[in-house]
């Protein structure tokens, strides 16, 4: 009776960890394909326009994280289209809205006169075992970005 226990814990086990390879799989799957979905018309479009209009993806991912990825592990969709495309990653940042808001990974990314914000956030799920993903994007002339920029620090008091 032990022995068949200890076989079915093992076979939960392995096919756990077997839905897990699958998921990652899935992942890298759906971040390969996802240009051919019709997302790529319209990221030409945000680049082309460079309103600063924040544009929202949230079926880019099939699956929930289980767990936040450390820094120097996170994959951004938008941000390798953007890499493909010739943009180079000038700033990034990460931090979670307050008090109880979805964890949020910022890259900017810089191309001739263009430059592009991709945020990946991170939202509870109701239980928090799992995060829903979900990437935007906002392009604007590099201009206005780094004037943007300047007049923020002329306010910056301490």
């Amino acid at each position: 009776m032990r022995f068949f226990t200890l076989l079915i814990c093992v076979v939960i086990l392995v096919s756990c960890k077997q839905k897990e390879k699958t998921n990652n799989a899935q992942l890298v799957d759906k971040t390969s394909t996802s240009q051919d979905k019709g997302f790529k018309n319209v990221m030409d479009l945000v680049i082309k326009e460079k309103n600063n209009f924040p544009v929202e993806f949230p079926d880019l991912y099939d699956s929930s994280a289980h767990m936040l990825p450390p820094d120097s592990s996170e994959k951004l969709i938008l941000g390798n289209y953007l890499k493909s495309k010739g943009f180079k990653v000038i700033n990034w940042g990460r931090g979670n809205f307050y008090p109880l808001g979805p964890r949020i990974f910022v890259l900017d990314f810089e191309k001739d006169d263009c430059i592009c914000s991709v945020h990946k956030m991170y939202y509870n799920s109701p239980d928090s075992t799992c995060y829903e993903m979900r990437e935007s994007i906002s392009c604007e002339d590099t201009s206005v970005y780094y004037e943007t920029e300047r007049l923020a620090k002329q306010h910056i008091t301490f």
